[in-house]
């Protein structure tokens, strides 16, 4: 009873140690983003006394540090049939692992390995071995067995992720795609759908606003980045401004051929607008050159408005230029769902006719 107790903790000083490494390397992407908030500086301070001392009880209190950087001539039989199992697991782990975190950083997040990264790297590659001793595997097992447990796992793993995945296609992608929109609106043209023919990603979602159009109107035409925000959260697409809570004068004279900043070099032109009814955007560079996000003010009747976003997307389906818009298409629906909720919000507290 008390080994297994023993092999538990031990292995979530593991989780706990590989955990930390992934935070720290994920807040100081978020430094580069942000600047060095004291915060920022707090948590990675924080996540890398984590990373020391869950280091020291399971790879060095353990000797299977030790024994790993051992010369093989130094080595009992035991010993060796451990090691080279240790290093079998780890070699499988840092492939998968590796991989893994560079596809994300590169293709999904879209920004170059640093030098945190690269440190990342070697501490995977120096501490997965004895990591597998301290998880406990392949003990009763020679290294070709332990390795046929592993992959299979792995397998296992992957096969719960394709799962996933299919649930995402056929329930969740489908709700997403059209969160708070009716199949009216759904089904409605709009505005701009000609530029995007055949669009892999056709996202209608609304909301009710308890507002006239009027009042809709300004908030739209003056978004953008650094300057009315995007309603959303500010610190993922505003380079952490709040996003606005008054209407501003100098952002409201909007005309077809303007251009929006979205982000750091990134833009949209306004190809049309009517106000208050539609505001077709076109985004002209990175990964979204070419999409569009089209907005329609539905007066409904009694002093209520429906507000429309809609956003017309074609995806490369080359490998790895698929790899962001998978995550995309998943968890656009965050922002924008804050996006829409944030408008009504605030042109409900703060109407533009009052």
């Amino acid at each position: 009873m008390r080994a297994r107790q023993t092999r538990s903790f031990q292995r979530t000083l593991v989780l706990l140690n590989y955990l930390s490494l992934g935070l720290l390397q994920f807040f100081f992407m978020l430094t580069k983003l942000l600047g060095w908030h004291p915060y920022l500086v707090i948590v990675m301070v924080v996540l890398l006394a984590v990373l020391v001392s869950t280091f020291i009880p399971v790879h060095l209190a353990t000797g299977y540090w030790r024994l790993i950087h051992t010369s093989s001539a130094r080595l009992n039989e035991d010993e060796l049939r451990l090691t080279r199992t240790a290093l079998a697991l780890a070699f499988v782990w840092f492939v998968v692992l590796t991989m893994l975190g560079v596809s994300f950083k590169l293709y999904v997040m879209f920004n170059r390995l640093n030098i945190v990264d690269l440190l990342a790297i070697l501490y995977l590659a120096n501490t997965l071995p004895s990591s597998c001793l301290a998880w406990g595997t392949g003990r009763s097992l020679n290294w070709r067995e332990a390795l046929m447990v592993w992959v299979t796992r792995l397998l296992a793993i992957f096969a719960v992720v394709a799962a996933l995945f299919v649930l995402n296609l056929l329930v969740i992608r489908p709700w997403q795609q059209h969160w708070g929109a009716t199949t009216e609106e759904v089904n409605r043209a709009m505005p701009g759908d000609e530029l995007v023919e055949r669009a892999d990603f056709n996202a209608t979602r609304a909301v009710t606003v308890n507002a006239a159009p009027e009042d809709v109107w300004p908030w739209l035409v003056q978004m953008g980045y650094q300057r009315a925000g995007f309603y959303s959260y500010d610190s993922l697409d505003n380079a952490g401004i709040p996003s606005a809570r008054r209407i501003i004068p100098e952002f409201q004279d909007l005309e077809a051929g303007d251009r929006i900043q979205v982000g750091k070099g990134a833009f949209m032109t306004v190809i049309s607008l009517e106000p208050p009814v539609s505001l077709v955007l076109q985004f002209e560079n990175g990964p979204w050159a070419g999409n569009t996000w089209d907005w329609g003010v539905y007066a409904q009747g009694a002093g209520q408005t429906r507000l429309v976003s809609r956003v017309r997307a074609t995806y490369d389906w080359s490998f790895p230029h698929i790899l962001p818009w998978m995550f995309i298409d998943t968890f656009e629906i965050i922002m924008m769902r804050r996006c829409l909720l944030g408008i009504k919000e605030r042109v409900e507290a703060y109407p533009a006719s009052t």
